[in-house]
C-alpha cells in the first residue's frame, strides 16, 4: 500500500486534512480522504483482486 508502485498508494495518504465538524478534540475529527466511488476503475480492480487473494488464502488455510 505504501510503495511507490502501489496502485492504491494515493488513497492512503500519509498527510491528510481533517474536519473537526464542531468537535473539540483532534481525535474526534473526520479524516478527509477520497471515497471509494472516486477511485479510478483500474485501482478498484486491483483492490478487489487483493481482497479475493486474501479470501482464497483464508479458505485454503481453514480447509487444510
Amino acid at each position: 500500500m505504501v510503495t511507490d508502485s502501489s496502485p492504491v498508494k494515493d488513497y492512503y495518504p500519509v498527510d491528510f486534512e481533517t474536519d473537526l465538524n464542531g468537535k473539540l478534540q483532534e481525535w474526534e475529527a473526520v479524516v478527509l480522504i477520497p471515497f471509494i466511488d472516486e477511485v479510478a476503475p483500474s485501482v478498484l480492480i486491483s483492490m478487489i483482486v487483493v481482497v479475493l487473494m486474501v479470501v482464497v488464502v483464508v479458505i485454503v488455510t481453514i480447509s487444510s
